[in-house]
């Protein structure tokens, strides 16, 4: 249930207050240095992404210490369980303000792959990943598109076959944003050949570092690093 608008207000100040009390106005010159930038990818080199991620690593574990950094989030998750109305009122403030600049794995790690860990998840892995996801201390890409399928889902043809008590994935991903700097990527693989397009998929949660995996970046012709 949502608070009361007055309630609602009075939370806000209170944000608008712990904000101004972390971080400057935003001016002019931040939208110029990419503070503002609706881009979703920078031209940065490795160390600077390296270095941009950090930043904007420990504004979220700032956010979540100080209960908002997992704003509509159940507590049991780590959050704050509070309203929609809530994390738009933040963002709000928080637009006001210069604070470190995401880049898309934030949007993957926090919007779509730890909702999906906890509706989907076993309760080992709700307890393990969730936290350090909500936290900003493991980052996920998503390994979706494929050098022969683009980003048709239905045309993949990365397999998974099931070998003892686990699983053996063979073929190949592409543009896979922010590989270099993710310790794990949400990947869909074809299960079961037999079955039309759109089905005998599923999703795997798979370490970076997994014997096997490779990563291999690709250059634009002008020489800028794009993805993995």
């Amino acid at each position: 249930m949502s608070d009361p608008p007055s309630d609602l207000a009075q939370w806000q100040a209170r944000v608008r207050e712990w904000l101004r009390s972390c971080a400057r106005p935003r001016d002019g010159g931040d939208d110029a240095a990419g503070l503002g930038s609706v881009a979703v990818f920078d031209n940065l080199t490795f160390e600077q992404e390296q270095e941009q991620l950090a930043a904007a690593a420990a504004w979220q574990r700032a956010k979540l210490a100080a209960g908002y950094g997992a704003i509509t989030w159940p507590p049991e998750f780590g959050g704050a369980g509070l309203s929609p109305a809530h994390e738009e009122a933040f963002a709000r403030e928080e637009a006001q303000v210069a604070v470190p600049r995401e880049n898309e794995l934030f949007s993957v790690t926090l919007e779509l792959v730890a909702p999906t860990i906890a509706a989907f998840g076993t309760p080992a892995q709700q307890r393990e990943l969730i936290p350090r996801l909500l936290a900003a201390e493991l980052f996920v890409c998503q390994l979706f598109s494929e050098p022969g399928a683009g980003s048709d889902l239905a045309s993949l043809s990365l397999r998974a076959e099931r070998r003892g008590g686990g699983w053996v994935l063979n073929g190949q991903k592409v543009w896979t944003s922010g590989a270099r700097h993710a310790a794990l990527g949400e990947l869909i693989a074809r299960t079961d050949p037999a079955q039309a397009r759109h089905r005998g998929l599923t999703a795997f949660l798979v370490t970076m570092d997994a014997p096997g995996v490779e990563i291999r970046p690709i250059r634009q012709m002008g020489d800028r690093w794009v993805s993995g």
